[in-house]
């Protein structure tokens, strides 16, 4: 009869699935249905993913637990036809399957990959931004306006910004989000986007992914009362009384040339309680972890600078939010 099984197995066709499928849960030989669990470990169709998904919770031991998980973890990636946004769902309820610290980082990568896909492609998300007019924003139209579909801050000779001037999301005060937002920036120019902010129109306060013209901070977070908290390449880590620890995973030279100058470009920050990290061009570029709340309230304002100083223009478009 095993032999037999591992033939049927190995044709993977949809009634080779459902034969496996029921001597895995119904023959009366447990050493069979052992088998028969291995051999949908082993199947290469997605087909047998919600299957393998039954026996990552269900299997009768923990071998076959590990061994399931790792069988729809190699499908899952391997189903082309699924949504990254719906790859993402169900790997997010597959953190709770594993068994081993080894398989949690295992579907964690998996689901951070998927997520990741997902943000880009704009899944889940909703504009806070419409592309015609500042409806559901407030800031001051001597600097900020919208043209051709873009939301554009800017500077002149004759109309300078002092001090830093900020456009501020009416829509809420989110909490765990993420966002999403293409951006062009003059050489000249300074800005960023303030996070669970206190949402001032001047000098607003709270951590920002920070963005210059000429390169040099796309991809770091930083705040007001700190500066640069967090270079290219970096995680950086506080503790409640303000130790800070920095752990450095790239090099930062090498993330600064996915920065495009004078060209379009996209940040992707993710809040989730008191973790804030950042993605240029679909690059991780730094990540900052700050249990207090002085620093990181619990919820906040979403708004965009546009800096002091020189002359300045600063644009943004396809602003989207994921809470």
């Amino acid at each position: 009869r095993r032999t037999l099984l591992k033939i049927i197995a190995g044709t993977e066709t949809d009634r080779a699935l459902t034969n496996v499928r029921l001597a895995a849960t119904q023959d009366a030989d447990e050493s069979l249905r052992e088998d028969a669990i291995r051999d949908l470990c082993e199947w290469n169709d997605p087909s047998a993913l919600d299957s393998l998904a039954s026996f990552a919770q269900n299997a009768p031991n923990d071998r076959l637990r590990i061994l399931a998980l790792r069988g729809w973890l190699r499908l899952m990636d391997a189903a082309i036809d699924a949504a990254p946004d719906k790859r993402a769902a169900a790997l997010a309820q597959a953190k709770a399957w594993a068994v081993r610290d080894e398989d949690r980082q295992a579907v964690a990568e998996a689901w951070e990959k998927a997520d990741c896909a997902a943000a880009e492609q704009g899944l889940g998300f909703t504009p806070i931004f419409n592309g015609k007019d500042l409806s559901g924003w407030e800031g001051s139209d001597n600097f900020w306006s919208v043209r051709d579909g873009v939301l554009t801050g800017e500077s002149t000779p004759d109309h300078k910004v002092s001090p830093n001037h900020h456009i501020i999301w009416r829509g809420g005060e989110p909490a765990d989000f993420d966002l999403v937002a293409d951006f062009r920036i003059s050489k000249s120019a300074n800005s960023g986007i303030q996070l669970r902010s206190v949402g001032k129109l001047l000098n607003d306060d709270g951590y920002q992914p920070d963005m210059d013209g000429t390169g040099n901070y796309p991809g770091c977070i930083y705040h007001p009362k700190q500066g640069v908290v967090c270079d290219r390449g970096v995680k950086v880590s506080f503790t409640p009384d303000g130790k800070k620890t920095v752990t450095r995973f790239a090099d930062s030279g090498d993330l600064g040339k996915r920065f495009r100058i004078e060209d379009w470009n996209h940040y992707r920050i993710r809040c989730r309680a008191d973790t804030i990290t950042v993605w240029l061009n679909g690059v991780l570029m730094s990540q900052v972890t700050d249990p207090r709340r002085e620093m990181l309230p619990d919820k906040g304002f979403i708004t965009l600078q546009l800096h002091q100083g020189q002359p300045m223009k600063v644009e943004y478009k396809n602003i989207l939010i994921r809470q």
